[in-house]
């Protein structure tokens, strides 16, 4: 039977609507760049997830909320997440070109990812957010084996998740990262904007420099850094950076955080771990709402000379009592360093057991407690170098006048 001209047509139309509608439905059902079916290198299967010795790409809990929670908490910020063995990585990043004198670490780096990613350059021009975010992810990793390495410790002796501590025994945390019971939190962001909108949102704090947080309820120690200070723009800066502030927050949560460790320590082991990296970029702690006191410097070794051929550097007993990194001058950062180093090469395996020793204290109830912290530190150096602090003020002095370079 012949159809009407106006059935024709309403059917003409429909079949016009049904070849628009795909397009119309990609569009609207765009996949963000940001999500990880969008990587290149590891296409979020899982297959290639636990090759990399990674986790996941996100879904996981950051700042106490969800990764698809958190990334709304930070309205126009693409982050890119990653989750490795013991952390969790919220990048948001752009890309970046590789710079000349960084190009074979960045093609070492590379070749090591091409070992259990896909698509990776052997020789990129250009860093993409993704490869970014996945060689952050490595690095950090690398950041927490050399910590491993500089306790003197194996992962092993950390208890596996869930573990209640029965007080019989060694205490070593409570849990598995480094004796936590959260993954080591680190978010990364293009401008202070972003950064002082996550601190904001998520822990209530103004600080517009880079923050290190201790998420009680988590158990999860928390790093948020922008490159919109110093020299973080640049690749090798940033990296340091992290080696810093990662360094120094695993040294906190060895056996659990359960207390703030030595300043001197904290900052000396700090400046060790990044200057053993590049001496070229150096991160300085400061107290809440100051300014560290810094320098351009790439060469310390003459500033150190220099302090104790003047008898100016400061006394380790100076140092012990230092109780916020406010008190921390230009001097003392250059000594905290100096002393780290020291001790690393003419008294390997002095730091492990001062580490150990300072790292569990506590009172009658078992509790954990740092009031008596000044005197076990005085007890270690007794008990293993055999000295005072002013006989150990002496030998490092020395040390330095006959290691140190004076130009």
């Amino acid at each position: 039977m012949e159809r009407s001209p106006l059935i024709r047509l309403s059917a003409l139309l429909l079949w016009f609507a049904c070849l628009a509608l795909p397009a119309w439905a990609q569009k609207a059902s765009k996949v963000p760049r940001t999500d990880p079916s969008q990587c290149p290198y590891c296409h979020n299967d899982p297959e290639i997830l636990k090759r990399a010795g990674l986790v996941s790409h996100g879904g996981f809990d950051v700042a106490r909320h969800p990764t698809e929670e958190a990334s709304k908490a930070v309205a126009g910020a693409d982050i890119y997440w990653i989750e490795t063995e013991h952390f969790e990585l919220g990048f948001a990043l752009g890309p970046i070109k590789v710079r000349q004198e960084e190009k074979e670490k960045i093609r070492g780096e590379c070749a090591k990812l091409a070992e259990v990613l896909e698509n990776v350059p052997d020789k990129p021009k250009v860093l993409d957010p993704w490869l970014r975010t996945h060689i952050y992810a490595m690095r950090l990793e690398q950041i927490y084996s050399d910590m491993l390495e500089f306790f003197d410790i194996k992962q092993e002796v950390f208890p596996a998740p869930g573990t209640v501590w029965n007080q019989t025994g060694e205490y070593w945390g409570e849990g598995p990262y480094m004796g936590q019971k959260g993954k080591l939190e680190v978010m990364i962001f293009p401008s202070e904007a972003y950064h002082s909108q996550w601190l904001r949102t998520n822990f209530g704090l103004l600080t517009k420099k880079s923050q290190r947080w201790h998420v009680i309820d988590t158990g999860s120690l928390h790093l948020c850094v922008h490159t919109e200070q110093g020299s973080l723009t640049t690749d090798e800066a940033l990296h340091g950076h992290l080696v810093f502030n990662v360094s120094i927050m695993l040294t906190n949560s060895y056996k659990h955080y359960s207390y703030d460790m030595p300043v001197w320590l904290l900052e000396g082991i700090g400046h060790y771990m990044e200057r053993r990296l590049s001496p070229k970029y150096n991160t300085f702690d400061s107290g809440e709402g100051g300014l560290a006191e810094t320098s351009r410097k790439e060469r310390w070794e003459p500033e150190v000379k220099k302090l104790v051929a003047k008898n100016e550097a400061p006394s380790l007993s100076a140092l012990v009592r230092m109780s916020n990194f406010a008190e921390l001058d230009l001097p003392a950062h250059f000594t905290t360093w100096s002393m780290i180093d020291y001790l690393q090469r003419a008294h390997p395996g002095f730091l492990p057991k001062l580490i150990l020793r300072t790292s569990d204290l506590r009172n009658e109830q078992n509790i954990p407690d740092g009031t008596n912290l000044q005197d076990e530190e005085r007890a270690v150096f007794r008990d293993e170098l055999h000295m005072s602090y002013l006989q150990f003020d002496r030998a490092w002095a020395d040390w330095v006048l006959e290691n140190y370079a004076s130009k």
